[in-house]
């Protein structure tokens, strides 16, 4: 039997035809739709409502190609057996079988096109989607500081001159970085009373990735601000007492910014994919979590340490990055706490020792000396959140201090022949110290699951039993996710050559019938299928392998239905 070229060549024009009419139709609609809830939320400018439309058409295609492949293969079809054109094509001995060819050669086709757009191209697309309507700390100050009007969030407002947007640091985990100039810091009470204003000349603000609670749900940005050179005052002070007016080198607050960016395999393409499973700290939740874990093992070892330099030299030698340095004399350091250490004195009933060393900007000047002496004093970490680099620093508490030597004793004689002016301190504090011997830059290097065998190491196993879990479920969620999103797009790329060969099957088996019927008659089955591919991804996103079975069982039964249609037409 000869090959039906014409016949082919003739149907496959109407079908594809048919087919880019449908889904231009069905892609814009949808794209259209995609946009009105981001648009009426407020989350889309809009300049940006079309470009997000022109954004939503291809991977709308997702979902508009199996349902315009089919509907298309079904009008005609049902054209050519109404026209008798299949009739007279069998009676010159022209197969059923043959006759489907068009069909599908075009399933086929659609379903390889549709696999390399889910893996290769669709992924690209929906992360800029996200970005347009994600609450990006970084874009939202930006824009705001731009625009010539105040950032405010958790009652704190923020004005500037100017804002640039810079590289972050390595090392310090930031996304983004932004330099802001001239700008004017202002916090209110749950009142709107202001409590404290301050200006500076210049600040750093670093942006951490979003991360989600697993409770809520809520995704939110930590962002840190470094004011440099501030001056400003305290309103909200004891009764009786004026507004303090307050200078230092710099200050460090931070704030939280609601996200709505998902840290989700569904933007990561094939490639990314299949990396994520075995360096799964490219994705930001998962780092976050990675980065705490290495900062609070580092933590405990870090204390440790100077635990045992102070037991063995009965000295420790913190420095400040102000270039102040802390010389503390004492016997041990003992734990009350699995966040406090007590300094203990060398006998009891003496006092503890520290020199505090405030070095001159000029050459050959040793700087200033002055030591103190506390009744009790405590070494406790300095919380990673207070700090825009997150490292490790310590912080230095001393109670009922007193100056014994140095420029705060020289006072001069009072009425009753006693010195006055000595600096004597209630509760002495020094934060951000840090210590030489800190082990956080090897852990840093250390991948999430081997943070989490050190974590079970006997000597920190009781402070990362928590934060290990968290990691070690996260761990377990991403690659369910990665599995669930690897099957779903391969099976909605099956579904789709399935469809349109039964959208085919349909209409030569109802050509008696009305269209719509007929169309019908395939549409549901096919929707039932794409229901059943994204349940199964979403249960096995949850409960692992019975997800699979759901996700490929719709496909499978799909195939069944058109096999069976196919063998019944072809009794005929």
């Amino acid at each position: 039997m000869r090959i039906p070229r014409t016949l082919w060549l003739t149907t496959l024009a109407d079908l594809w035809r048919l087919l880019l009419l449908t889904t231009l139709v069905m892609v814009t609609v949808l794209a259209f739709v995609a946009s009105v809830k981001p648009l009426s939320d407020g989350k889309l400018e809009a300049e940006d409502a079309v470009r997000f439309m022109l954004l939503a058409m291809l991977p709308m295609l997702a979902y508009a190609l199996p349902f315009s492949g089919a509907f298309a293969a079904t009008l005609t079809y049902y054209r050519l057996a109404n026209d008798n054109e299949l009739i007279a094509a069998r009676a010159s001995g022209i197969s059923l079988r043959t006759l489907l060819v068009p069909a599908l050669v075009t399933g086929l086709a659609l379903g390889v096109a549709l696999e390399g757009l889910n893996e290769f191209v669709i992924p690209k697309f929906l992360r800029n989607m996200e970005r347009l309507v994600t609450v990006d700390a970084a874009r939202l100050l930006a824009g705001s500081i731009s625009r010539g009007q105040p950032f405010e969030r958790d009652r704190t407002l923020i004005y500037a001159d100017d804002v640039q947007r810079v590289d972050p640091e390595p090392g310090t985990g930031a996304t983004d970085k932004l330099i802001l100039s001239r700008l004017l810091y202002v916090e209110k009470d749950s009142a709107g009373n202001i409590v404290s204003e301050a200006t500076a000349t210049r600040a750093g603000v670093w942006v951490y990735p979003a991360t989600e609670d697993r409770t809520t749900g809520r995704a939110s940005s930590d962002v840190y601000i470094r004011l440099i050179n501030p001056i400003g005052s305290r309103t909200k002070v004891k009764p009786g007492q004026s507004a303090a007016l307050m200078e230092s080198e710099s200050s460090e607050f931070s704030l939280t910014v609601p996200s709505l960016f998902k840290d989700n395999p569904k933007f990561a393409t094939f490639f990314e994919l299949r990396e994520l499973r075995t360096k799964p700290e490219r994705m930001s939740k998962v780092d976050v979590r990675r980065r705490d874990l290495a900062l609070l093992i580092g933590e405990r070892r870090l204390m440790q340490t100077v635990a045992a330099d102070l037991a063995q030299d009965r000295t420790l030698t913190l420095n400040r990055p102000d270039g102040e340095t802390i010389v503390l004399r004492a016997a041990e350091l003992r734990e009350t706490s699995p966040r406090e250490w007590s300094i203990l004195p060398a006998r009891a009933g003496q006092p503890i020792e520290a020199d505090i060393v405030r070095r001159s900007s000029r050459a050959g000047d040793p700087g200033v000396t002055t030591r103190y002496s506390a009744e009790t004093g405590t070494l406790t970490p300095l919380p990673r959140e207070e700090r825009s680099d997150r490292r490790l620093a310590l912080k230095l508490e001393l109670k009922n201090a007193r100056a014994v030597s140095g420029p705060s004793t020289k006072a001069a004689a009072g009425a009753d022949g006693k010195p006055v002016g000595v600096a004597e301190f209630p509760r002495y504090v020094r934060g951000d110290l840090t210590y030489p011997s800190s082990t956080v830059d090897d852990l840093l290097k250390l991948s999430a699951s081997e943070l989490i065998k050190a974590s079970e190491a006997s000597d920190v196993a009781a402070m990362t039993k928590a934060p290990a879990g968290d990691l070690a479920f996260v761990l377990r969620d991403l690659s369910r996710d990665i599995t669930s999103k690897q099957n779903e797009r391969l099976g909605l790329a099956a579904a789709t050559a399935i469809m349109i060969v039964l959208g085919a099957v349909s209409a030569v088996s109802m050509h008696h019938k009305l269209p719509l019927q007929v169309y019908l008659a395939a549409f549901f089955p096919a929707l039932a299928s794409v229901v059943t591919v994204a349940g199964g991804q979403t249960l096995n996103r949850s409960v692992g392998w019975p997800g699979l079975i759901l996700l490929w069982s719709g496909v499978a039964i799909l195939a069944a239905y058109t096999l069976h249609l196919y063998v019944k037409v072809a009794r005929r």
